[in-house]
């Protein structure tokens, strides 16, 4: 939450996306599977599969 507020505060044009949107933008690009990996804290990677 707080990387999305940065993007969102401190970059001209910055924006948010949901994980859904990441899936959407990655199958209309040929990848085949998606997966959100959580990492320590309260991070986590989204990952496509080609």
């Amino acid at each position: 939450m707080m990387m999305s507020l940065n993007m969102l505060i401190e970059t001209q044009g910055g924006f948010d996306y949901t994980f859904d949107d990441f899936k959407k933008w990655a199958k209309s690009t040929g990848f085949k599977f998606c997966e959100m990996l959580p990492l320590a804290g309260p991070a986590s990677a989204a990952i496509a599969y080609k």
